[in-house]
C-alpha cells in the first residue's frame, strides 16, 4: 500500500537517512584503539535535569506541542543488607532489580504534557481531529545499572483534564509571546485521575575509542508502559559518535521510564572529585517503535464520555540531535520525527527537545 508524504516529510526522512548512512560510514572507517570498560559506576553527585519539548521549534502548533518535566536523581548506591525505608523494599521486589553486582538509584519527577488539535481556532468539537488534553504528573524512578545494563522502573501519579491546568499554561505562554489564545480548550477531555507503571531496559552493546578521545556507541533498548494512561510495547536504539561521549546510557526525550536515573552519575564516569573540565560533544540518531493498544489522549476518558479518535496501532519516532557537556553541565538538543498517530491525521508530526543537566 502506498503512503503519501508531503515533500516537507520526505526531506526530513531524507536527511535522518543520510544521517544514519553517515554514522554508519564512520563506523566502518574508524579504527578502534580500545573498547571501553564496562564498570559498575561509584556513587557520584546528584542532579537536576529540566527538559522541554515543543513544536515551535520545527514551526507548528498542534498534536503534541508542549512538555515540560523536571527531574531530580540521587546517586547510585549499592544494595544495603540492612532494609530500612520502602525504596529498599520496592527494588528488593521489582524484577531486575535485585542484581548482586548492581549499583541503584532513585528519582523524582514533575512534569506536564498539552495535545491540541490542528486548527485551534475553532471552538466547536473537530470530529476529525484529536481532543484538546493536558497531562501533569509526578514521577517516581527506581534504577539498577551494573554497568553494562540499566533497568528502570517508575511510576507515575498523574491528572488529565482540566484539573491538570494545560489550557492556563499555555494561556500564559501565549499572552507573554503575544500569540492567539486556542479556543477550543472547552472541549477537552475530563478530568481523570492517572496512574502508571513504566519499565525500561538498556545495554552498552558495542563501544570504543581512539587514542584521540574521539568514541562511539550503540545502546538498544525495550521497554513497556501500562496504566488507564497508555499501553504500549516499544523497542529502539541509539547511536552515538564525537569527542569524550559520556559514559552513560543515552539521550531521552520526555519518555516514561527513559530518563530516571540517566544522569546519576556524571557525564564522564569520574569521580566526584575528578569532574572533566574538558569539553566534550557528540551527535547521536534513535530510533523507537511502539506497538500501542491505549492512548488516552486519542481515545478519550476511560470511563466517560469523550471526543475520541481513531489510533494507529504502530507509532514510530526517529530523533537526531547534539549533545554538549562541560563540567557539571550537559545540554542537548534534538529533533524528533513522529509518524501519525491516528487514522484521521493530516501529517505526521515533528518537534524538538532541550535538555540541561546540573550535577552536584
Amino acid at each position: 500500500m502506498q503512503v503519501d508524504m508531503p515533500n516537507t516529510a520526505h526531506k526530513k526522512f531524507a536527511l535522518c537517512t543520510i544521517c544514519m548512512a553517515l554514522n554508519v560510514i564512520v563506523m566502518m572507517t574508524i579504527t578502534p584503539v580500545a573498547a571501553w570498560s564496562q564498570e559498575i559506576p561509584e556513587a557520584h553527585t546528584k542532579a537536576v535535569t529540566l527538559y522541554w519539548e515543543n513544536d515551535s521549534f520545527t514551526g507548528t502548533d498542534r498534536d503534541y506541542t508542549n512538555g515540560l518535566k523536571l527531574t531530580w536523581s540521587r546517586p547510585y548506591t549499592p544494595p544495603s543488607d540492612e532494609k530500612h525505608d520502602l525504596t529498599d523494599w520496592m527494588m528488593d521486589h521489582l524484577p531486575f532489580m535485585d542484581e548482586p553486582d548492581a549499583v541503584r538509584g532513585t528519582s523524582f519527577s514533575i512534569g506536564q504534557n498539552m495535545f491540541t488539535p490542528e486548527d485551534t481556532t475553532r471552538s466547536d468539537i473537530i470530529d476529525e481531529d484529536r481532543p484538546y488534553a493536558g497531562f501533569s504528573y509526578l514521577g517516581f524512578g527506581f534504577v539498577s545499572n551494573n554497568g553494562r545494563r540499566r533497568d528502570v522502573w517508575e511510576i507515575d501519579v498523574g491528572i488529565v483534564g482540566p484539573l491538570s491546568h494545560g489550557q492556563t499554561t499555555q494561556d500564559w505562554v501565549h499572552d507573554v509571546i503575544g500569540a492567539d489564545k486556542a479556543k477550543g480548550w472547552n472541549n477537552q477531555l475530563e478530568n481523570e485521575l492517572g496512574l502508571e507503571f513504566i519499565c525500561e531496559s538498556k545495554w552498552q552493546m558495542w563501544r570504543i575509542e581512539n587514542q584521540h578521545g574521539f568514541g562511539m556507541d550503540i545502546i538498544p533498548h525495550v521497554g513497556g508502559r501500562f496504566g488507564n494512561i497508555a499501553i504500549y510495547a516499544s523497542t529502539g536504539a541509539e547511536f552515538r559518535f564525537g569527542w569524550l561521549v559520556p559514559k552513560d546510557f543515552g539521550t531521552c526525550p520526555i519518555r516514561p521510564g527513559c530518563d530516571a536515573g540517566s544522569a546519576l552519575n556524571n557525564v564522564l564516569g569520574l569521580p566526584d572529585d575528578k569532574v572533566s573540565n574538558k569539553i566534550g560533544i557528540h551527535f547521536f540518531s534513535a530510533f523507537e517503535a511502539r506497538a500501542v493498544l491505549k492512548d488516552i489522549f486519542l481515545d478519550g476518558n476511560t470511563s466517560q464520555e469523550s471526543h475520541s479518535v481513531d489510533k494507529k496501532l504502530l507509532v514510530a519516532d526517529l530523533m537526531g540531535g547534539v549533545a554538549v557537556h562541560y563540567g557539571r553541565f550537559q545540554m542537548n538538543y534534538s529533533f524528533i520525527y513522529r509518524t501519525q498517530e491516528f487514522d484521521q491525521q493530516n501529517d505526521d508530526h515533528t518537534f524538538g527537545a532541550v535538555s540541561i543537566t546540573y550535577l552536584y
